[in-house]
Order: structure tokens, then sequence, then C-alpha cells
């Protein structure tokens, strides 16, 4: 299938809907172009692994990857076959005119368990626990289940502040070390890492419940952000909080927010892609989601959707990616509706439209250069495969400390590394490093100028 190929001559297939429909307020050839590049900003759940059969997903979703050429997918399984969660990520790639993002914050097999984007993530649980080596064999056969199950994009590391005894409590100059080498050996493997959750999750409330505004104060909020300054140029990808802070965006919710991001781009000096947390989270957050829909101007763009709204609000605020957690019925409506608002000749319109090409031209940049790793797809053998799962099992299922002197790991690495590096990686992150200070400048900062005490 051929790289970058867009929509034929002829009109889209939703574009001439919206003309049948009398929705379309721009040239039908420009909507087109437009529907042809859409998909890649939403990054949707593929669900329904069944347990029997030839094919362990509902043939929907990989139907709905092909109509929407979306840009990356949030599995969810219930099978504990290796070969064949690999066979059916294969069949999603195969349907995608680039290279499609596979991502998971965890997955857990029958005989190992795998992601770094869980609970409070990978460095809490292990890297307080052992030394480097042996944090570093963790990481490695982590990676390992990753790559041979057919995932390309870990949904972690997580690297905001903790604030409680845990290992992302402590002082930056000893997280970032092991932070990159995780994101080092991942990358080495041919995986994406996504640094989350930006700026930080609130202590006193799950936001997987709720959100409410926590006005942090700002000499507070610049602490919590010295690791996504200086993890900044690691990872090729970011993922934001649905967190309200009244100190730095009186209304918006990070999601929402240009502040927010501007403060991000210029400030924390992050160039890579960024993404939402899941927005159906905000199904749990009933006082507020009507607040948070009734800033849009339904009298010059009605929207049918308020998730559609939500995504549109996050790709306005800056977001390159939309975390769309949900059925495929959802997965299309709000699809549907961007496209809308992406065809109509107003000032809203016009907006959106140009934020999609930037956001468009961002992810095919990356996925253009990343693209071997990406489609990556060679089966392993199921002798390697089965080595790696005893070694997990005989470590106490993954039980910190547990891989540091198991006897059969080093033989096993080798020749895992032999599979990894066919990947044909690139040699790490994409983005530069930055030589700024590791705190951000107070005399500088946004944070410290022009909001609220």
């Amino acid at each position: 299938m051929a790289f970058f190929s867009h929509a034929d001559a002829k009109t889209g297939r939703y574009t001439t809907d919206l003309q049948k429909a009398g929705r379309l307020g721009i040239d039908a050839a420009e909507c087109s172009g437009i529907e042809s590049k859409l998909g890649q900003l939403l990054y949707a759940n593929v669900d329904n692994f069944g347990t029997i059969g030839k094919d362990p997903l509902d043939p929907a979703y990989i139907k709905m990857v092909e109509d929407l050429q979306l840009g990356g997918v949030l599995p969810k399984t219930r099978i504990a076959d290796q070969s064949k969660i690999a066979e059916v990520h294969k069949k999603l790639q195969d349907v995608s005119r680039q290279p499609l993002l596979i991502g998971v914050d965890r997955m857990i097999l029958e005989t190992s368990v795998f992601g770094l984007g869980y609970g409070s993530g990978f460095l809490n649980k292990i890297a307080p626990n052992v030394s480097d080596a042996c944090f570093k064999r963790e990481v490695f056969l982590d990676a390992f289940l990753h790559r041979a199950n057919g995932v390309n994009q870990a949904l972690g590391p997580t690297i905001e502040r903790d604030e409680g005894k845990k290992f992302l409590s402590r002082d930056i100059s000893e997280v970032a070390p092991k932070a990159r080498n995780l994101i080092g050996i991942f990358h080495k493997a041919g995986i994406a890492t996504t640094n989350k959750h930006f700026p930080y999750t609130p202590t006193t409330y799950n936001l997987h419940d709720k959100t409410a505004d926590d006005k942090m104060p700002r000499e507070a909020v610049r602490k919590k952000m010295e690791p996504f300054r200086e993890l900044a140029s690691e990872s090729d990808f970011l993922m934001t909080t649905h967190v309200l802070n009244s100190n730095i965006d009186k209304e918006n919710v990070v999601t929402f927010s240009p502040e927010w991001i501007r403060i991000l781009r210029e400030e924390v000096k992050y160039d890579g892609l960024i993404m939402t947390d899941g927005i159906f989270m905000f199904n749990n957050y009933p006082e507020s989601i009507k607040k948070m829909a009734a800033h849009w101007p339904q009298d010059q763009v009605p929207m049918r959707s308020e998730h559609a709204i939500f995504a549109a609000r996050s790709i306005l605020a800056g977001h390159d990616m939309v975390v769309v957690e949900s059925i495929a019925a959802d997965t299309y409506e709000i699809f549907k509706e961007l496209l809308y608002l992406a065809c109509q000749n107003k000032s809203l319109g016009n907006k959106f439209r140009a934020r999609v090409n930037e956001s468009y031209k961002r992810i095919a940049d990356y996925k253009k250069k990343h693209n071997s790793e990406l489609r990556f797809s060679e089966p392993v053998s199921a002798d390697l495969y089965k080595e790696a799962t005893e070694i997990y099992i005989d470590a106490n299922y993954g039980k910190p400390g547990s891989l540091c002197q198991h006897p059969k790991f080093e033989a096993w690495k080798k020749k895992a590394e032999v599979y990894m590096s066919r990947a044909a990686p690139a040699s790490g992150s994409q983005l530069k490093k930055t030589s700024e200070p590791t705190m951000l400048d107070s005399s500088k900062s946004g944070i410290t100028q022009g909001v609220q005490q």
C-alpha cells in the first residue's frame, strides 16, 4: 500500500455525505483533502477481541481503521495467544496507508504483563528497588514484550512528580538518568515512548473519576513540571491531563487550554507530538461536563456530539492527537463531526482546518522518518518468546529485583537483541536535546507572570 497516498481525485465518502446533507461550507475537493488527513489526529480504541475463532478482532474495527485511516489505536484484548495478538496488529497495519501507532498502557497476557503507563508507573514500581543493571534488565524484558506483540508505542513512562514516598518524588537529578535509560532501551528497539502526564495529576482525587480546580500555587506548579522540562527532548510523544488550575487558566482544563500548550511549547521547550488523555473520561464528570461543552459557539458551528466538541477543543488548543477510548460508533461520529467543522467557511472552521493541517504535517513527518520501525512486524520465534515468558514466570511475575540474578537472562537477551535489532530503529529520539537549565526560570516563565496569585 502506498505511503502517504491520500484520497483519490473523486470526492471523499464523508465529504459527499456532508454535501448531500447541505452541511458542506467549502469546496468539496478541499474538504476531501482534509478528510484524508483528519483520521491521523485520532487515537482510537479497537475492541471486541474474542477468545476463539480465526480472527480475534471484530472485523468492524479493522474496517474502521481502514475507513478513517486512524493515526493510532488502543487494543483491548481478552486473548492470551501472543501470535494471534501480533497477527491482528499486523492486519491493522496492513489496512493503514501510513504507519499505525499501536499503543498500550498495560497488556495482561496469560504468561506475562507489560506496559509502562499503568498505575503509578514503571519508574515508581521498579526503579527505587533495584540497581541500574537490574533496572535495565527489567526494562529490556518489557520492551521485548511490546515488540513481540506488535506494539510500537509505549504509553509511558509516567514521569510526573509524585509527592508521596515513591521514586518520582525524588530530586530530578536522580530520576532523570533512570528515565533516560528506560526511554533509550525502548527507542533502540524501535518503540516510541510517551512522557506523561503533563503537567501533573492531582493528589486529592483521581482524574478518572472527576476534575476540580486544585488552585495549585505557581511555585508548586513549576516544581511539578521539572521532569517534563528535563526530559523534554527524550520522548517523541507527550500526554496531557484533564487537570484544572485556575491560577494558570481560569476556565479550561489542560486538555482545552491554549495557555498550557503555550507553556509546554515555549517554556518547557517540548517540540514533539502532544496527545490528550482519554476524552471519554469526561463522562465521569457529570457536574462539569455541561460547563465544558457550554464554551462551544453552537450558534456559529452547531455540533451534534459533546465528545466531538471535546475533541475539537483539544485540537484547537494545540494537541496533535486525541485519544478516543470508546466504541467504533463513537469514533465514527466524532470523525464526521470534526470533518463538518473543518469544512465550514467560518472563522472557527478556518482555524480548525489550519490546525488539522498543522498537526497532520507533524504526525506525517514523524511517521515518514520512523516508517520502518513503526511498520516492523516480523514474527518472533515461538522458542524465543517462550524463553522470555519462562524467565518472567521464574522471576515471580515481574517482582522488582527478581531478574537481577536470573541465570538464563543474559543468554536469552543476546538472542532477543538480534530479533529486536531487525526493527531497524532510529538511533534514538528524533528530538534534539536541549541545553536549557533544568529548572524553569521564574523571571521569564508565564507561570509567574500574567496569572492569578
